[in-house]
């Protein structure tokens, strides 16, 4: 994310939100894979956005990568890995 007013949080419930840094208000909720809602593998584990591009990057726990466009909060596409251990929160 560019603006340096903003922050980005993802919760246990599977929501993630883009928040104003001075009013605390949510500018922007981030869509999810509504196919994977309410399975437990689908846990965002790691976020990162773009320094200079308008790009979020989720790591999960059903060995995917997800990228969103932070300016709509749609997902752009997502990558399955080719390894055998899901990302885990160390």
């Amino acid at each position: 994310m560019q603006n340096t007013n903003q922050f980005i949080v993802t919760y246990d419930t599977l929501k993630t939100c883009i928040y104003d840094t001075e009013t605390g208000k949510i500018l922007r909720e981030i869509t999810n894979d509504t196919s994977s809602n309410g399975d437990p593998s689908y846990r965002i584990n790691r976020l990162i956005s773009h320094p200079s591009q308008p790009i979020i990057i989720t790591a999960h726990d059903d060995r995917k990568i997800r990228y969103f466009d932070s300016n709509s909060g749609m997902k752009s596409f997502s990558q399955n890995l080719l390894h055998k251990y899901s990302f885990k929160v160390e």
